[in-house]
């Protein structure tokens, strides 16, 4: 059977909806695609799923034709076709032409208004093998219905609930009930449709997302608000134990991503897009880190895949470009726009990349999770429990007050801090200046998940810092629990003094038993303050203490030896790694006690010298 041949698309919002036909059990998929504006306002379905291994094609076939597509999305079809009518979907590997770059260009531009202007959304996640569903989708809205829509419950109502609802099953305790929970949704989340990243923004901008496994459907809001609720109990932590935890993980990035794109539609004065505010980290660099687990084919929908989910005036899609350029491309588009050099903030630094991009720049493969790398098989989610435990930490450009070259985040612009030039050989050419080295890192992330992680950690923290008393009367120990919380408090403002004192009694409390009399309910009441510090800037960052007898925080792939600088234009210092014909490599942000606020321009030997990075 000859190949089908697209018509053209000819105007601005013209798309192509498939028009499924009846059918039912192991009969051809057929189909018709027709032509439609989107200010027409067609009705239709679209559909969000993982491609699946493009190397073993099925066919759908439209007007005596075959049109190529993946097993997933026949699977797909098959489960959601009617028997007696035709439906109207919008699916993309069938929807758009994908032999024509030039279309896929045009069509990834109404990637957004396609998707929410969908009747549903339907994300597929793919055959029930288990026959867990039906099961699984039944309790989680028993669970949102009966339980979690009533008035506010405390964690003990909720337990004492559940246990009375379900006393059929013979669980004597919430914990047994939950671990059987557990196991039945556990399927669920072995789907490979939480690791591809093009599904992000299909998420973020559906409406009425249905969740559909196999022949079992149900809310994909009533199963979040489920999720939620339920690993915010104490016994949330077992969710790691009993099955893949970053199918769960994305999927809550996926929400967020959701309710921030949203939240800022809604807002009368903001909007999903990289404008000019110097309080505001550009929203594309936030999503290259909030997407940093997603898998892809092309490495260039490292940055296409989620440009529906943001503005970037002067920078689109091309597939006509090579990936370098599509890489180079990006980064001289956002140093130009962005201040404070924010592009470093998502650079790949010292991780191995196969491409011919400097470290100054984002790259598709930097975390080691690109799908074109893997060689198990397409239909399973990745074993990212093997992978090394790299990552972008969240920005410290979040934290306003921050100003390390003397600017603050109200005063800079993208004009007065282009201190930047690139020259030849991809180097970026900066102002800088070199303030100390690392001496000691740690080798420990900061586990705050169970007591005994908690103490290893600290206990690793102590002796790096050369604490010889735990005494806050001691100058370098209050420096120390200082640091320990980079200074901030949760709401990412200067920590108030009475934060390190709380944090003395936390680390005496942790590593010997003790808190000091009475101060024991206090303490208990404040360690979720500090879990939730150490949540969003510990991850991916290490504690050390520098050649010159300072306490800073790192990239996890620093090394003792690199150095610390104080970039001209920058509001955060960066390590960067000596290389032998005297450039840098970059490794990354770094938070170092006594410097965040321009007071290394007061050094009496700073000055701003050349830095040249590759």
């Amino acid at each position: 059977m000859k190949l089908y041949e697209y018509s053209s698309l000819t105007t601005p919002e013209e798309f192509r909806i498939l028009i499924l036909a009846p059918g039912s059990g192991s009969e051809p998929l057929r189909c018709l695609l027709k032509h439609a504006i989107l200010s027409d306002e067609p009705k239709y379905d679209a559909i969000s799923y993982a491609w699946g291994d493009p190397s073993k094609p099925r066919e759908i076939i439209s007007e005596d034709c075959s049109i190529p597509i993946t097993e997933s999305l026949f699977s797909a079809l098959q489960h959601l076709r009617h028997e007696h009518e035709e439906i109207a979907i919008w699916a993309d590997a069938v929807c758009i032409h994908q032999r024509s770059d030039i279309e896929k260009n045009h069509q990834l531009v109404l990637m957004g208004m396609i998707y929410s202007s969908a009747t549903r959304t339907l994300v597929w996640l793919g055959e029930d093998k288990t026959e867990c569903a039906a099961d699984a989708f039944r309790r989680i809205s028993y669970l949102y219905n009966s339980v979690l829509r009533r008035n506010e419950m405390t964690n003990e109502e909720i337990r004492q609930q559940v246990l009375w609802a379900y006393q059929h099953e013979g669980c004597e305790t919430f914990e047994e009930w939950y671990m059987n929970f557990i196991d039945m949704i556990a399927p669920i989340f072995s789907s490979p449709y939480f690791y591809r990243l093009w599904v992000v923004q299909e998420f973020a901008l559906g409406r009425n997302i249905q969740l559909v496994f196999g022949a079992a459907a149900m809310s994909m809001y009533e199963f979040i608000s489920v999720l939620l609720n339920f690993i915010n109990l104490e016994q949330g932590s077992l969710f790691q134990e009993r099955y893949n935890f970053h199918g769960l993980c994305n999927l809550l990035d996926m929400d967020s991503i959701r309710d921030d794109y949203q939240r800022q539609q809604r807002s009368p004065d903001g909007n999903p897009t990289n404008g000019p505010s110097p309080l505001r980290f550009p929203q594309i660099l936030e999503l290259i880190r909030q997407t940093e687990r997603q898998f892809f084919t092309d490495p260039r929908d490292r940055l296409y895949a989620i440009l529906s989910l943001t503005t970037t005036p002067g920078f689109s899609a091309d597939y006509t470009s090579t990936v370098d350029e599509t890489f180079m491309s990006f980064a001289s588009w956002a140093l130009t726009s962005f201040s404070s050099l924010a592009l470093l903030s998502v650079a790949r630094g010292v991780s191995e990349t196969r491409f011919k991009l400097p470290s100054w720049t984002v790259a598709p493969d930097m975390a080691g999770l690109d799908s074109v790398e893997l060689s198990g098989p397409w239909d399973t989610p990745p074993r990212l429990s093997n992978m090394p435990p790299t990552g972008l930490p969240v920005t410290f450009l979040h934290v306003v007050h921050f100003k390390a070259s003397g600017i603050g985040a109200l005063e800079m612009t993208p004009e007065n801090s282009a201190c930047w030039s690139i020259g030849a050989e991809n180097i970026l050419q900066l102002k800088g200046c070199i303030i100390d080295s690392l001496q000691t890192r740690g080798d420990r992330w900061l586990n705050t998940a169970t007591s005994r992680g908690r103490r290893q950690s600290l206990i690793e923290a102590v002796t790096i810092a050369k604490c010889k008393t735990l005494h806050f009367g001691d100058d370098r120990y209050r420096r120390f629990c200082a640091a320990m919380t980079f200074e901030l408090s949760i709401g990412d403002t200067p920590a108030p003094p009475t934060q390190h004192v709380s944090f003395d009694r936390y680390v005496r409390r942790v590593i010997h038993g003790s808190g000091g009399s009475g101060q024991q309910e206090e303490i208990l009441a404040g360690d979720a303050n500090f879990t939730a510090i150490y949540s969003r800037w510990a991850r991916y960052r290490f504690f050390c203490l520098t050649t010159l007898d300072r306490f800073a925080w790192v990239p996890h792939l620093a090394e003792s030896g690199d150095k610390i600088c104080i970039a001209q234009g920058s509001r955060i210092p960066y390590v960067l790694r000596p290389q032998p014909d005297g450039r840098f490599m970059l490794v990354g942000e770094c938070w170092i006690q006594g410097f965040m606020d321009g007071e290394a321009l007061l050094l009496p030997d700073f000055r701003w010298d050349d830095i040249h990075l590759e």
